[in-house]
């Protein structure tokens, strides 16, 4: 006899890319303290200073909750990023770019073409603002896929070393790695979705 349950396959089925967990827990912890406040500022009225002094800990405690559950949320859309110099041949000799590059997973059910980026130093001060395309290859970043997003920010050229002279191109190299190298993380801001 099988007296026990009987344990279905279960099918892991995509989540909806408009539901956030932390905002919805945000908002039921608003419900339920509006629910307090309702008993007890509307309640049979003894025992009054005690209910309001109860109530603004309340608020003190859910504020404090609130604010903790935000920013960690806010951290989740932060990733490290780089910038890399990379050299290449031209038409008039030796090129130098600077390229944006960044790991990112696609929570969404669609293919992501893109994402706009604040990038910003170890301190988390924004240095600059940029987009970056994703998984270039393959046209896109499928539905659950995690992969490179990139951008070319700057190329110093061949022929700006000729026109300006070998120690002066190699002296604005190191200018712009200066510049484009306190780059460590990037806040992902928004995201462009495949046609």
């Amino acid at each position: 006899k099988n007296r026990g349950f009987c344990y279905q396959n279960r099918q892991s089925y995509p989540t909806n890319p408009a539901f956030h967990p932390q905002k919805v827990r945000s908002s039921i912890e608003r419900i339920v303290l509006l629910q307090i406040v309702i008993i007890i500022f509307y309640g049979d009225g003894r025992m009054q200073t005690i209910k309001q002094f109860i109530c603004l800990s309340c608020f003190v405690v859910f504020g404090t909750a609130t604010g903790a559950v935000d920013s960690h949320a806010h951290e989740r859309d932060t990733t490290p990023c780089s910038v890399d110099v990379v050299f290449g041949d031209d038409d008039h000799g030796v090129f130098a770019a600077f390229v944006l590059k960044l790991q990112y997973k696609n929570n969404s059910l669609r293919d992501v073409d893109g994402v706009s980026l604040l990038v910003q130093d170890s301190s988390g001060a924004v240095v600059n603002n940029s987009d970056a395309k994703c998984n270039i290859e393959t046209g896109g970043l499928r539905a659950g896929d995690t992969g490179q997003c990139q951008k070319t920010l700057q190329i110093i050229t061949g022929k700006m070393a000729q026109k300006v002279g070998y120690d002066i191109w190699v002296k604005m190299i190191e200018d712009q790695k200066l510049q484009f190298m306190v780059a460590q993380k990037c806040e992902v801001t928004g995201v462009s979705y495949r046609q």
